[in-house]
């Protein structure tokens, strides 16, 4: 066993233990020599009573989804609530210096039950017998080990009460205690009830109230003894009521119905329940604030479509389930009005109206007539009227109005004209129509008469002084030009001049100027040439003539001659003419001479061998012509052959000559053979000595 909390008190009631533990375990020697039978307290039965009424209904606090609910919670009450005490009859003696201890042992209250719950110490009696009540010291210890002291040496000082017994019983609280009693002397035994010296509360402090209570009483003097008589323990038994379900008073309920359920229990373990719906209502209405909202209108429609809407500011003390409208898929341009409804999640609904203002914010279409191009009227510088033609138009809500600026009379030149359409809802377009006034009049012109003269000398050209031309315009001449050149040169030049009005349009006349090239041209022809025939040819190819030196005021247009490709053999004439640009031409000779000098060819017939004729030294042989040609001709074939032939060989020498006089010869020879023998008689046999010095004579 230990003691707890009031362990120093208690000591103070055995100070005159040698030391606490000593005390402590003299505790445990006097409690096991001196132990007392278990004394359990009566059972009760019986259910308690508990009653919760009747339902509560609240509606929600304003602004809030709940409600704060104030209830009286039930109380329950058990035919086993009261006072329950438990004697401990067994005398006990009080020997002097020495600790004695009782014990009840409490097993009879519901499991669980602790002192300050069902179960409370309500006071402890005490009968002790002692002729000197000032000398004892007692104590209460709790089954869970907590102590109090109840009394040390009751009456004043030291001294104590002579002669007093006591008869008491202790209760909680503080204040005079035994201790302090002032009834002290030879008089009864001390009756009543008194406080402790420690307050019995202490132990009414949740501990299980089941178990060994144990009372220590000592006797710190010698010289009289006493006894315990008896001393027993009364304990108050309520019934506690426990809220088990729902929530307590003053708490924040919430929307629908909270079961509050509560159970009574008693000391004894008997038990009731009851239970009571707290109801709470939402009868509060969302808040709605509704936007108006703008908008254009959808592109080609007169109004919008889609509309994508300013959800409302709303708000609600639980929670907004739905939002809707009434508006239409199409709101046309202007006002329309949309309501909104907004419910919550408990079906309470509000509503408020939206203004829905569709402006037509689209401009019309315009198409203007084409542009218009007018020539000037006759004679003047402008138009008086023009036909302009219709603009079309189109607007998704419908055309008001087209107009235009056209001014009554179009002057020369382009002019913009402004067309306006204007719709229903006061949107407007424009477009522009360009009307050109155009002024294709030319000017009048007429050119001074044509003129001619002469080149001026050493010149191809003259200068030439020209005068206007009669001209006029409708709307203004702005220049008279002509493209005559400082100088005129030979031949005629038409010189073209224009007039130009102020708008670009022009005329043009021809004025000739004619200069007549009245001197010829020079020539020197190249000098006269000679030259070959071509091999084989009797003419000669690529001859170079040479060329004629030419001159003129104006300029040579052209130099010729009548040279031919080929020049035949013998003299020709080159007649070589210059012309003029101006077509005056001089003409120069020059003479070319071809000279053949290539010998005619020739090839004799083969040489001739016959005999001489009878009774002759000689014969008469008739020859074959030569083969013969030439470039140019033959002209004749000759050869020096004699009349007869005498024996032996002859040279015929054959000429041939072309008709240039160029001459070729070949030799042909005849030989004459003379096959008759001669007559001969020797002279007679000579003799002679040879040469002096020579073998021979």
């Amino acid at each position: 066993m230990m003691l707890k909390k009031h362990t120093k008190k208690i000591t103070s009631v055995f100070n005159q233990c040698i030391s606490f533990c000593f005390c402590i375990s003299q505790l445990f020697l006097v409690d096991f020599i001196f132990a007392s039978p278990p004394i359990s307290l009566p059972t009760c039965s019986g259910s308690p009573i508990i009653s919760c009424g009747t339902n509560l209904n609240r509606n929600t606090d304003l602004d809030s989804c709940s409600a704060v609910v104030n209830f009286v919670s039930p109380i329950g009450t058990s035919p086993c609530d009261g006072i329950c005490s438990a004697t401990n009859t067994t005398a006990i003696h009080i020997p002097d210096t020495t600790v004695v201890s009782s014990i009840i042992n409490i097993n009879s209250f519901v499991a669980g039950s602790t002192l300050g719950g069902q179960v409370s110490l309500q006071s402890i009696c005490l009968d002790i017998s002692h002729a000197f009540v000032g000398q004892l010291n007692a104590a209460l210890v709790s089954p869970s080990g907590n102590g109090v002291a109840l009394f040390e040496k009751p009456g004043l000082g030291n001294n104590g009460c002579n002669g007093d017994s006591l008869s008491v019983c202790l209760i909680p609280g503080t204040g005079y205690g035994l201790n302090d009693t002032t009834a002290c002397g030879n008089y009864p035994a001390y009756s009543g009830s008194y406080t402790g010296s420690d307050d019995l509360n202490f132990l009414n402090n949740g501990s299980s109230a089941n178990g060994v209570w144990t009372l220590y009483i000592y006797d710190d003097s010698v010289g009289v003894e006493g006894t315990l008589v008896q001393w027993s323990l009364h304990f108050t038994t309520n019934t506690i009521t426990t809220q088990t379900a729902g929530l307590p008073s003053g708490s924040v309920f919430p929307v629908g119905t909270t079961t509050n359920g509560f159970t009574a229990l008693d000391g004894f373990g008997n038990s009731s329940t009851c239970s009571f719906n707290i109801v709470v209502t939402d009868t509060q209405r969302p808040k709605i604030t509704c936007v108006n909202d703008t908008f254009s209108s959808t592109p080609t429609l007169c109004g919008k479509t889609g509309a994508v809407f300013t959800i409302p500011t709303t708000s609600d003390n639980c929670e907004i389930a739905s939002a809707i409208n009434n508006a239409p898929a199409f709101f046309p341009v202007g006002n329309s009005i949309v309501t909104w409804t907004i419910t919550d999640i408990h079906g309470n609904t509000v509503s408020c109206f939206e203004t829905v203002t569709v402006s037509d914010i689209e401009n019309p279409m315009i198409t203007c007539p084409g542009d218009v191009s007018v020539n000037a009227s006759a004679g003047i510088c402008s138009v008086p009227s023009v036909s302009l033609g219709l603009a079309t138009a189109s607007d998704n809500c419908g055309i008001d109005s087209i107009t235009n600026n056209a001014p009554s009379i179009f002057t020369l030149g382009a002019t913009t004209i402004l067309w306006l359409v204007t719709d229903v809802n006061g949107n407007s377009a424009t477009c522009n129509q360009t009307v050109t006034v155009i002024d294709n009049q030319a000017p009048t012109v007429s050119c001074s008469a044509n003129i001619t003269v002469n080149v001026a000398a050493n010149s191809c050209g003259a200068s030439v002084v020209l005068s206007n031309p009669t001209y006029a315009d409708n709307c203004g001449v702005a220049s008279v030009s002509n493209d005559a050149p400082a100088t005129y040169f030979g031949g005629t030049t038409t010189v073209v001049w224009t007039v130009t009005d102020v708008n670009g349009n022009s005329s043009t006349c021809n004025q000739t100027v004619t200069v007549t090239d009245n001197i010829q041209p020079l020539i020197t022809c190249p000098g006269n040439i000679s030259g070959n025939t071509d091999a084989g040819q009797c003419t000669a190819s690529n001859v170079v003539l040479g060329t004629a030196s030419v001159s003129d005021n104006c300029g040579v247009q052209s130099l010729i001659n009548n040279a031919p490709t080929i020049f035949n053999s013998g003299i020709s004439t080159v007649i070589w003419t210059v012309t003029d640009v101006h077509s005056n031409s001089t003409s120069c000779a020059q003479t070319v001479t071809v000279i053949d000098n290539q010998a005619p060819t020739v090839s004799c017939s083969a040489n001739v061998t016959v005999n001489v004729a009878a009774n002759s030294c000689g014969a008469s042989v008739v020859l074959s012509n030569p083969t013969s040609a030439d470039n140019c001709g033959v002209a004749s074939v000759l050869n020096n052959a004699p009349a007869t032939y005498t024996g032996g060989i002859t040279t015929v020498v054959w000429t041939v000559t072309d008709v240039n006089g160029n001459t070729s010869s070949c030799n042909q020879t005849v030989t004459i053979t003379d096959n008759i023998q001669p007559l001969i008689t020797c002279p007679g046999n000579i003799s002679g000595n040879t040469d002096i010095g020579q073998c021979t004579a």
